[in-house]
């Protein structure tokens, strides 16, 4: 496997695809990394088509695995019929790819959105006598301990043995 930031870059990707589009569309304007998507090819009349691309290794079961963003998403619906995925299963090591162009439909069929995760980063100080401890504002502890005492006094009204 490539090393890790290579292997999240999408410049071979990108290139080789730039490379098809110009054969495509000869003159056009390519652009790339614009707001709505990785690509986008600027016809002569103005017309703008966007291309969101995902770089993908076929696992052994034959599927691929990846996510989109919201604001892939949305940029597709506010540009129906002119945002497309793009596809690239890496074929070698030496950068050949086989690129497959996906309607936002398409894509949809084999798209869903996981549980949703809250995110934390809780500070922790190391004390003298090596023990960590949280850090978190004085009130936060008061409402915290009210907090608990509620709920021991439910636990304890409904019969609920807690363990700790």
């Amino acid at each position: 496997m490539e090393n890790n930031d290579d292997y999240r870059s999408n410049s071979a990707v990108k290139n080789k695809f730039k490379e098809l589009l110009k054969q495509a569309y000869g003159n056009s304007k390519v652009e790339e990394n614009v707001k709505e998507a990785d690509i986008c090819v600027i016809l002569a009349n103005g017309e703008k088509y966007y291309f969101e691309l995902k770089k993908a290794t076929l696992g052994k079961d034959n599927v691929i695995f990846g996510s989109a963003t919201l604001t892939e998403w949305r940029a597709a619906r506010e540009n129906s019929g002119h945002y497309f995925f793009v596809i690239a299963i890496e074929l070698s090591k030496n950068k050949k790819y086989d690129f497959h162009i996906i309607t936002p439909e398409a894509f949809m069929k084999y798209s869903y959105i996981p549980p949703f995760k809250v995110y934390f980063n809780i500070p922790f100080t190391k004390k003298d006598n090596g023990k960590n401890r949280l850090d978190y504002p004085e009130e936060t502890k008061t409402h915290m301990l009210f907090k608990m005492k509620r709920i021991l006094i439910l636990f304890k009204q409904h019969g609920i043995i807690l363990i700790i």
